[in-house]
């Protein structure tokens, strides 16, 4: 059985590179070859054996390594087992069906396991089929049967992980003596439970994923929880252990609850081209594929960002004084519009409650969630990191959904050369989490922080449009007032808004009906929104930005490659947030909440701090602050949509040339420029202008300047990591420079471009691709200087820019799906951060990074462009995202039903049984 179990072996090696280039149907090649057919004649010995006289260990050896014989040479001339929906009652047959003739008696597959090996231990515990059904399944020799004498009288539970029947779930297959047999099963087991075994210690009660394996077999190990993880205790790594310590207590009655992976029945190669290691917080996942000339070794790793709790804690401790005073300013200013009695008295009061009391509230959640954050910083009550289920949660309303770094290590060698002696080593990071967005602030009518702030830049335009001729019309409305009392004056707004467009409409006839002070009002309900919103939404940009931009560093710190240090400095850190979510309904509100957050990020800069002297992230408000003029004069003409995402002045980046400033400048006028979180900022809407007493003399007003703050998070490292940091860059404060391009792929964008809402993705695309064509230039002109951008990648990124530029000029009102590969790798070009996104960072967010990840094998690492589908689709069905899906809903499987399936792009349709 030794040399048989040798000689399938090699020949399913031999023929490895033909299975990975044709998939697992290939194996029906190997029925045709004369090795195989060899094989095949040489198993007839089985017949002639004599197994009297064995020991228990001889017969625990000899019936493991015919069982997985049995598998093997059954999976070559069964084609039933090469479907992917492979189910168990499929697999079942298989192992009834496939059977040896030893030593004159007949065993198959399932005999062998339930009537020799396991015949002294449990039936298997299955929800789905009751255990009376299972014992008519699976077979038990009675004692008149003559092969009752070969089964085990002492058999061990560890058994379980030595059978491999060639599904996705099975344990490793390797060869077994009799002389080494419990050392052997003890090895198996620690290496399939060490790859399955997941622990979340910090959890309530403390949760342990184990496989579906051990929980069919549970009372071979113990009939409780936590008597099953006690003898399973010692297979486990050193720092599970460690955490489970306390379960060698045997009075310990901490509750433990069990989570179970789904057995996956679909067929797989028996001899491991991947592996994986998962972890309550890290991942690991490992591919091997070959090419004509080379062998690439890929290695995912998805790990929980460390700054998930830590930076919005920091912001939210630097943001709650700022909110406090501007309060205070609220409470002053509507004192005075009282005083001076513009407004019918009582008809404000209703309105001036609620706004004050949002306020209020605010600031009270953000200092108890700011103290509660900061205690607990990697993690809060067990949560490591936010789960997609917990969007809406009101406690983690401010922490970032779903946030994980993920980094694809390459190595490649030539197919002539030894493994050991790597040519190329390369590693791509990207980071992804759900849209930065206000859930537990809804998007009613889909609409978000975008929407908002040209709702109120609209409104505010408005107002100084009418001022002129103001003073008549407001003793008017008062007198009016006066006498028919307190009336509710209909809100001109439509109840869907859907496009800024239909905003500005609505603002212009806002303001045609509604007295100069209800616009107040309306301007002052819309600060205290925005505000309000954007510091639920900016909390989680940042914590994701930190995160890549920590990855980034570690990588080029790593590498010795200090220029791109350099680059970062006079340029910033170039930082491409992808978004892949739909106009319609909610989600273009998230988009508005999203895109808004982002544009906020450019005031931010970052500096690094060994651990030692720091050990958590802290922020606080600089004292550079850039000069913003807002028009209040009516101007010309309105201003374009495509300045509302261009509208921050381009200071922020204090070293950039004078071309990308000049890109930015169209902006600075806007009244958004002023908007983000400067204390400084008073709404010019107060009893001055309202009072018609002054109206007249207020009319010649043309500009005002307002204070554009910027804020500096410092950030712990690693102190090995700053040590190796060149002394030039190591007190460095980075400023950011960051991009998005989005672009809806799912069935809800397919509806919003049969009416016509694409506009927000459009403007955009477009004000990115000038932003980034002026960081092209300077960044070209740095890396000629520095001698580190050969001529073939200077062409690459020119054709890559100007092709950019020409697709998203062309789209229009279509699921474009050449916008985003294209961003992201130019931007990987330009040594820039990439970070993806969708709602809940597990579905198309999956789906994008798995597409990226065998691009970059294409481009950069010989794949073949025709494998580019094939390693993708293997990446999403056994790779670390569909772990990440597991992570969030507990089921290992992406949330596509067949029509959203269908309706998704090819490039990002996810593979039948994933």
């Amino acid at each position: 059985v030794t040399r048989l179990l040798k000689a399938i072996s090699f020949i399913y090696l031999e023929f490895e590179s033909v299975i990975h280039k044709f998939g697992f149907g290939a194996l029906n090649k190997v029925a045709c070859s004369p090795e195989f057919s060899k094989f095949v004649d040489d198993t007839a010995e089985l017949q002639h054996l004599s197994l009297d006289g064995l020991t228990e260990k001889q017969k625990m050896a000899f019936f493991v390594n015919v069982y997985n014989l049995m598998g093997l040479h059954g999976c070559v001339l069964s084609r039933s087992r090469m479907k992917p929906t492979s189910s168990m009652t499929s697999n079942i047959s298989f192992l009834r069906k496939t059977s040896y003739r030893i030593a004159g008696h007949t065993f198959n597959m399932l005999e062998v396991d339930h009537a020799v090996l396991r015949a002294n231990l449990s039936l298997p515990e299955d929800s789905i089929l009751a255990n009376s059904v299972l014992g008519q399944i699976l077979p038990k020799f009675s004692k008149t049967d003559p092969r009752f004498k070969f089964r085990l009288e002492k058999p061990n539970p560890l058994l379980s992980f030595a059978l491999n029947p060639g599904t996705k779930s099975s344990p490793p297959l390797r060869l077994y003596s009799a002389e080494r047999i419990d050392q052997e099963l003890a090895s198996n087991a620690r290496i399939f439970l060490q790859s399955t075994v997941r622990l979340y210690v910090r959890s309530h009660p403390k949760k342990v994923v184990i496989p579906k394996i051990l929980d069919w077999f549970r009372h071979d190990f113990g009939r409780t929880p936590q008597l099953l993880l006690r003898r399973i205790l010692c297979h486990l790594p050193p720092d599970m252990q460690a955490e489970l310590a306390f379960l060698q207590d045997r009075d310990c009655t901490d509750p433990i609850e069990l989570k179970v992976q789904e057995y996956d029945w679909s067929y797989c190669y028996p001899f491991q081209m991947e592996a994986k290691i998962a972890s309550g917080d890290h991942t690991v996942q490992t591919y091997k594929f070959e090419t004509e000339n080379d062998i690439i070794l890929v290695r995912e790793t998805l790990t929980e960002s460390s700054f998930a709790f830590g930076v919005p804690s920091a912001y939210l401790k630097m943001i709650v004084d700022i909110r406090k005073r501007e309060l205070a300013s609220l409470i002053q200013r509507i004192t005075a519009i009282q005083e001076a009695k513009v407004a019918p008295r009582g008809f404000e009061r209703g309105w001036i409650q609620r706004l004050l009391r949002q306020l209020h509230t605010h600031i009270q959640q953000v200092e108890t969630l700011m103290v509660r954050f900061h205690n607990y910083q990697g993690d809060y009550e067990g949560l490591t990191f936010k789960p997609s289920t917990f969007k809406a949660d009101e406690t983690l309303r401010f922490i970032p959904t779903n946030l994980h770094v993920q980094d694809m290590t390459v190595q490649s060698s030539e197919r002539s050369s030894d493994l050991s002696s790597v040519q190329k080593v390369s590693k791509y990071g990207i980071v992804t989490f759900g849209a930065p967005a206000a859930h537990v602030l809804r998007f009613h009518h889909g609409v978000g922080l975008a929407q908002l702030y040209s709702k109120y830049e609209s409104l505010y335009e408005l107002w100084h449009r009418r001022f002129a001729g103001s003073r008549t019309e407001v003793l008017i409305n008062h007198e009016k007032l006066e006498k028919e009392g307190p009336q509710e004056v209909p809100s001109p707004f439509p109840t869907r808004l859907s496009s800024r467009r239909e905003l500005k409409r609505s603002a212009r006839k806002a303001a045609q009906v509604q007295p100069l002070w209800m616009i107040a009002r309306d301007l002052d309900t819309l600060l205290v929104e925005t505000r309000i919103r954007l510091d639920h939404c900016l909390p989680q940009a940042l914590a994701a930005l930190v995160s890549c931009v920590y990855q980034l560093f570690e990588q080029v710190i790593s590498e010795k490659r200090f220029y791109i240090l350099g680059l970062y400095c006079k340029l910033g850190i170039l930082v491409h947030f992808e978004s892949l979510l739909s106009t319609y309904g909610a989600e273009n509100g998230m988009l508005g909440d999203m895109s808004t957050s982002i544009e906020t990020l450019r005031l931010f800069h970052i500096q690094f701090v060994p651990s030692s002297q720091l050990a958590h992230v802290r922020m606080e408000m600089m004292e550079k602050a850039d000069e913003v003029e807002v028009l209040l004069s009516a101007p010309s003409k309105p201003l374009s949509s495509s300045q509302l995402f261009s509208s921050l002045s381009s200071s922020s980046l204090s070293s950039q040339s004078s071309s990308s400033q000049e890109a930015d400048s169209s902006g600075d006028h806007s009244l958004l420029a002023a908007f983000p979180f400067a204390p400084e900022i008073v709404p010019p809407v107060d009893a001055a202008f309202l009072n018609a007493e002054q109206a007249s003399s207020a009319s010649t007003v043309t500009s005002t300047i307002y204070k554009q703050h910027h804020a500096l998070i410092q950030c712990p490292m690693d102190d090995a990591l700053y040590a190796q940091m060149a002394r030039e860059y190591a007190d460095e404060v980075y400023s950011v420079y960051p991009l998005l391009f989005t672009q809806g792929i799912n069935e809800q964008q397919s509806i919003a471009m049969r009416m016509g809402e694409t506009k927000i993705q459009e403007d955009i695309n477009k004000a990115s691709v000038i932003r980034l064509k002026s960081y092209v230039w300077d960044f070209v002109e740095y890396a000629k200087e520095h001698d580190f951008l050969s001529q073939e990648r200077f062409e690459k990124i020119h054709l890559d820019l100007t092709e950019l530029g020409h697709i998203v000029l062309r789209s229009k009102r279509e699921k474009n799906t050449q916008i985003l590969p294209r961003a992201a790798d130019l931007t990987r070009h330009l040594e820039a951060g990439r970070l993806t996104s969708c709602k809940s960072a597990k579905d198309r967010t999956s789906m994008s990074v798995t597409w990226e990840q065998g691009r970059i094998l294409s481009q950069h690492h010989a794949l073949p462009e025709d494998r580019v589908a094939k390693v993708t689709d293997q990446m999403r069905t056994t790779g670390v995202r569909r772990e990440n899906a597991f992570k969030n809903i507990g089921k290992h499987r992406f949330a596509f039903n067949s029509l959203q399936r269908h309706l998704l792009p090819g490039v990002y349709r996810v593979p039948k049984g994933a």
